[in-house]
């Protein structure tokens, strides 16, 4: 299987909710679909993951090439906002390769997040520079869905 983006997966509440998608303009950005984001004076920048545990904005939900998006607005990047009702979906990491036995997971678990080939995952063994909480285990797409921590969330 090949690399699978990061990505909302549903909405807490009732059915039919959809996450909040926000643009910003993508500078000169380039990034795959599934980057975290920060919001830097209305521009989309690349987060820095384990460098820091604060100023989650989202994560993006198209591609972009030095500042030229495959959306329908090229200048702007559509984020979908990580908030506290917006549950993601994503493949995990362990010592540097994306897994496929989430075993040793359990749900409520605290993580970091990694870029490996140009992907943000869930990083298993990062447990001290936490940004995201797990909330469900799919052993059989061997993937975990996951709120951000709220403490780690950029305001609007």
């Amino acid at each position: 299987m090949g690399a699978f983006p990061m990505q909302p997966g549903q909405q807490k509440g009732s059915a039919g909710d959809v996450p909040d998608v926000s643009n910003l303009d993508n500078g000169s950005i380039t990034c795959n679909k599934g980057r975290v984001i920060t919001n830097t004076s209305g521009s989309a920048v690349l987060h820095a993951l384990a460098s820091t545990v604060t100023g989650v904005y989202g994560v993006s939900l198209e591609k972009c090439t030095s500042g030229t998006s495959e959306g329908p607005a090229s200048t702007l990047l559509a984020i979908a906002r990580a908030d506290r009702n917006t549950i993601f979906v994503s493949k995990v990491v362990v010592s540097g390769a994306v897994t496929t036995d989430l075993s040793s997971l359990t749900i409520g678990d605290q993580y970091g997040l990694i870029t490996v080939s140009g992907q943000d995952y869930v990083d298993f063994d990062d447990t001290s520079q936490v940004l995201v909480q797990i909330v469900k285990i799919d052993d059989e797409l061997n993937v975990v869905w996951f709120v951000f921590i709220e403490s780690t969330l950029q305001d609007a």
